[in-house]
């Protein structure tokens, strides 16, 4: 990231997955796809949860319980 640039990046997971989490790689690969595609400031929240909280996650914002990969509650 240079001088420019601004990133507010969070990675959240449950206590039970931080041996599978990397969150210095995930950040470094959010930052690469911003600065390539021109993005000077963001701020930015992942979740990285199970199929099951997903579900419940689509039920909530979106009225269905399949699991998805990435969701939008805002639109």
């Amino acid at each position: 990231m240079d001088e420019h640039t601004s990133y507010d990046i969070e990675v959240a997971h449950s206590p039970d997955q931080s041996d599978d989490v990397d969150e210095p790689h995930i950040r470094q690969a959010i930052e690469l796809a911003l600065s390539r595609h021109g993005c000077l400031q963001a701020s930015l929240s992942v979740a990285l949860v199970t199929d099951e909280r997903m579900a419940d996650l689509n039920q909530q914002y979106l009225q269905h319980a399949a699991p998805v990969s990435a969701m939008n509650p805002s639109g």
